[in-house]
């Protein structure tokens, strides 16, 4: 348990990170207009980084989206409740 706990300690920061480089190079890159060497490069390194955090996501998330449609149950009782919270809001 120890060791996870070290792993988790020392990945997350690092995902945190590249998820508000990716939220700040967004927001340069929607709000400036300017076609400058500065932006291409924020855009490139934008998508690279995007690209490389997407993966661990889409690799932690499969369990979890596998085992949810693997009981349907479950699945049809949450759309369920999403599709009455759709119609409430």
């Amino acid at each position: 348990m120890k060791e996870k706990f070290l792993t988790d300690e020392r990945i997350y920061p690092l995902f945190f990170v590249l998820f508000v480089f990716e939220a700040l190079s967004g927001i340069y890159l929607y709000f400036y207009d300017s076609f400058t060497v500065s932006r291409q490069f924020t855009t490139l390194i934008h998508i690279i980084i995007g690209l490389l955090t997407l993966l661990p996501a889409i690799a932690y998330q499969a369990p979890h989206i596998i085992r949810s449609v693997r009981s349907s149950k479950h699945l049809m009782r949450n759309l369920g409740l999403l599709a009455f919270g759709s119609v409430i809001a």
